[in-house]
């Protein structure tokens, strides 16, 4: 289906939706939820750990998170 022209578009055209719809719940959830420093803080971690180590687990950094706010919670 990739060889033919029409249907490529197709498929980058929707690609590139996805990718908004993510972006946009993404920027509408931040919203929400990055409400104090801790919270601003474990985003930004997580953040910097995906980009700086691509292979990790995802379930290691949600409980990551989870750890490091419930430790944040006596600070």
């Amino acid at each position: 289906m990739r060889q033919s022209k029409v249907i490529g578009s197709i498929l980058d055209a929707v690609n590139v939706a996805a990718v908004a719809l993510i972006v946009a719940v993404c920027v509408e959830m931040s919203k929400d939820t990055l409400t104090d420093w801790r919270t601003t803080l474990i985003a930004i971690a997580s953040i910097l750990i995906v980009v700086r180590y691509k292979k990790v687990n995802s379930a290691f950094i949600v409980l990551g998170g989870a750890i490091v706010g419930y430790l944040l919670t006596f600070v």
